[in-house]
Parts: C-alpha cells; structure tokens; sequence
C-alpha cells in the first residue's frame, strides 16, 4: 500500500513539473491570450486525476466557481479587455484557490471564517513540502537497499536529480567558452539562444510553483482531522430605540435631498449657470458613496439589532423607507453620469460605474427583501451575486459596447475621441478602421491608423498571446490601404 502510495505521488510530482512548465510558458514570454484558458485546462485535468477518488463536497458553489474561472481565463481568449488583463491575474488564481478548498473540506463558505481557514490551508502547504522531502529520501533509501532489480529506478531517480543541475551548468559553460558554444550549435537552436540570468529565473519559477502546487494540492487530498470550523452565532445586542432614532434622523435629511432632487434635476431645470454635464460630474461620486454607506447602515442593522415588540415593525418600516430613499439617489447618480456621457462620449471609467449602480440595486432589492423575511442570507447572497457580476463584466464585451455608442454619438454629433478608441481595445482600431473607409478624411485618423499598422507589422505573434478580436483586427490593418 505505501509503495503503491509513493509511485502515486511520484506520478503526480511529474505532472506538476509539465504544469509548472506550461505556467512558465503561458505566462512569462508574451501577452496573455488563449495560454490562460489552455493552463486553466491543463490544471483542472491534473486536478481532478489526482482527487478521481476523492468526495467533493459543497458541489453547487463549487459549480459556480469553476464556471467563473473557465468563463474568465476565456475572456483573454475572447476579448482584448485592457482594464480586466491585470486585475484577471490575480483574481482568477485567489478563485482557483478557493474552489480548491471549498470542495475538498467541509466548511461554511458564506461565513467569513472560511477567509482564514483557506490561508491556514494554503500555508499548511509550505510545512507540508518540507514533510514530503523528508518522506521521499526515506523511501529512496529503502529502495536502493533493494538488489539489481532496483538498478533502472536508481538510474532514473539519478536523471531526475541531475536535470536541474546541468541546465544551470550547461548556461554557465556556454557563457565562459565562445567554442564550447559553438558546439552546441550543432544542437537545436534553442540551446544556442540561451540567456543564463533568464534560464535561472525561468527554472527557479518553475521550481518554486511546481513545489506550492504539488504542496498544496496533496495537503487538501488528506483526510479531514477535524470538523472545519462553522463560526459563532451573531449575538444581537444593538439597541432598537437608539437605531430607531438613527434611521428617522437619516430618513428626514434624504426625503429632504429626494424632494430637491425632484423640484430642480428630475424636472428638468438647474441653478445657477451650470450645465447638465457639470452638474452631473459634481453629484455623482458622492452619490455613490452615500449609497454605499447607506447599503453598510442597513446590513448592519439587520444584523446586529434585536427586533422584538413594537418597534419590530417601526424599524421594518423606517428601513424600508431608507432603502426607497437610496434607490431614488442610485437613480440621480445614474442620470447624472447619463448625462455627462451624452456631453463627452462613452469611456470604460464612466460605463462601469453605470453597472456598478445596476449591481447595488440588485443588492438593495435583495436588502429589502431581508428586512421583512429574517431567515434569508445576506452574505450567502452577496457573494454569489458579486461573483456573478464580475464574471458578467468579463463576457458581456463592454469594450464592444463602448465602441458601439460612440459611433452611435459620432452619427449623431460628428464627434469621436479617436485617441480614446485606439487604445481602448481591438473593437475600437476595428471602428477606427470603419470609420476610415467611409469618412478617410477625419483629422488625425490617418497618422492613428499609419501608427498602428507600424506596430502590428512589428509586434510577431505568438501562440500565447493569440485570442479572437487580435486576430480580425491584424487581418483588417494588413489589409488597409492608408493614402
């Protein structure tokens, strides 16, 4: 049983190495492209090989969560999203992490003790690394006791062990003698093209995620010791006369705000000299920000305030008129934005936000509805509905959408931030490329578009960096004619 265990995780400590490889090669040699999704599927292949046996558990936001990550690791495939590149590198790692966890350990995901309980399995990886050394040269050993049978595994045991060494020392010889070089040139060519600094950082990358993955993945497949903590019952202890006051103070000063709102934006008339735009760009931070302190005011009384008696329904009410009141504000901050991108045009810094206000009154709706039913989850929802909102802004193309308003602007008022659109995303070099062909004569857009063909010619493609919309916008710029 326990040589059968070892040969096993030898098996497994080999796949790793292939993974950590392609991790190497996906993402330290160029633009990501479809090399994330073609990692994520080589991970989870390796994944569930090695928990085939294995009971998962807390199946359906496990579900939810794998879908996420293959759906974003897709979107680098799929879409040229600059806003999303960066932040998509960590988020989709953290997630993996996560649904590691979840379905292998029972354990609540929607409290906030599972936060430290996925770091305490995660640094259980390192303490696990150094038992696992230990472990295997004790198996080593017993093997080599063994008579000539043994003779091949020792052979390939001492290959194993030698491969890193003589990388490191073939760099070295080929940086010290130009001849000795010049011999491995009747090698294939990438033996001669090999940086030494570059090597070492690639191999000890490789080293370094071939052990945490190995790690960490063999720490989850060990059997539970203990029931995984399920964290404390709220206790409510926040007074409900005191939180009675509070909402009507606050109540009063925002029917006061919604009936200006009302009299002077909503009707269509300002003061002062200030136009709609400038209106907008003065009111709508703020809005936002009172709106989530409100989203933070309501929760914590739900959670934490005792409602018993006749101040049960008084304070249902009064938190339902706050949440009426916040929505009235979601909607001036949605029309001020509204506003101010009919005045200067369609960017990804003013459409998130208009999601971002879609998302809350999602989650105000929700808020509501837990005021009047207490036995439903907030955290339980809030979670879900932040992962499904993220993941939405990856596949719904905004960049797409972005580049189809502005033309619709462009109809209607002649005006384009073709600087804008060029750096946006390959949707918009593909609308600047429309808007050439019909209108070659726009100020400025030949010299954009001469730059950008200069660049495409310069930039070679590679395998990792491919996805979708590169590829129609490379074909649409080699075959545009600029005059």
């Amino acid at each position: 049983m326990e040589h059968a265990h070892f040969k096993q995780n030898i098996v497994f400590f080999l796949l790793c190495i292939v993974l950590g490889v392609l991790y190497e090669q996906a993402f330290f040699h160029s633009m990501i492209g479809i090399s994330y999704l073609v990692y994520v599927v080589v991970f989870y292949w390796i994944f569930f090989w090695h928990f085939r046996s294995f009971p998962f558990v807390n199946k359906r936001i496990g579900l939810l969560l794998l879908g996420s990550i293959w759906l974003l690791a897709a979107s680098y495939f799929l879409y040229d999203s600059p806003v999303f590149y960066g932040l998509n590198l960590l988020i989709i790692p953290v997630l993996m992490v996560v649904h590691s966890v979840i379905v292998t350990r029972h354990v609540s995901w929607h409290r906030p003790v599972v936060v430290l309980f996925i770091l305490t399995k995660f640094f259980e990886a390192f303490s696990y690394f150094a038992s696992t050394v230990s472990y295997s040269r004790r198996a080593m050993r017993q093997r080599m006791r063994g008579n000539t049978s043994h003779v091949g595994f020792r052979i390939l045991m001492g290959l194993l062990l030698s491969l890193p060494l003589l990388f490191v020392v073939i760099l070295l010889l080929s940086s010290a003698d130009m001849r000795f070089s010049e011999t491995l040139g009747r090698f294939p060519h990438w033996l001669r093209t090999l940086d030494i600094e570059i090597g070492i950082a690639r191999s000890l990358v490789i080293c370094v995620y071939v052990c945490v993955v190995f790690s960490f993945l063999q720490t989850l497949r060990k059997p539970e010791e203990v029931q995984a903590a399920q964290g404390k019952i709220i206790e409510k202890k926040w007074d409900a006369v005191i939180v009675s006051t509070i909402l009507v103070s606050m109540n009063t000063i925002y029917i006061l705000f919604v009936t200006l709102q009302f009299s002077y934006f909503f009707s269509g008339t300002l003061q002062g000299d200030l136009t709609y735009a400038e209106y907008a760009r003065r009111g709508f931070f703020e809005l936002v920000v009172v709106a989530l302190i409100n989203l933070l005011v309501v929760t914590s009384v739900v959670t934490w305030t005792k409602l018993i008696g006749k101040l049960k329904r008084f304070i249902q009410s009064m938190l339902t008129l706050f949440i009426l009141m916040t929505g009235v504000m979601l909607i001036s901050a949605f029309w001020r934005l509204a506003l101010y991108e009919e005045a200067y045009g369609f960017t990804v810094l003013r459409v998130l936000p208009h999601t971002f206000m879609i998302f809350l009154g999602v989650i105000f709706a929700y808020t509501l509805a837990k005021v009047w039913l207490e036995r439903i989850s907030l955290l339980h929802f809030y979670l879900i509905a932040s992962l499904v909102y993220y993941v939405l802004l990856n596949v719904v193309n905004i960049n797409g959408f972005i580049v189809e308003k502005n033309l619709q602007r462009f109809e209607q008022t002649g005006k384009l931030d073709i600087a804008y659109l060029s750096t946006v995303s390959d949707e918009g070099i593909s609308a600047l490329i429309s808007v050439y062909e019909s209108n070659p004569d726009y100020p400025g857009l030949r010299d954009i578009l001469l730059e950008l063909q200069t660049q495409t010619v310069s930039k070679p493609g590679t395998w990792q960096s491919f996805h979708l919309s590169k590829t129609d916008v490379f074909e649409r710029l080699k075959n545009l004619h600029v005059k």
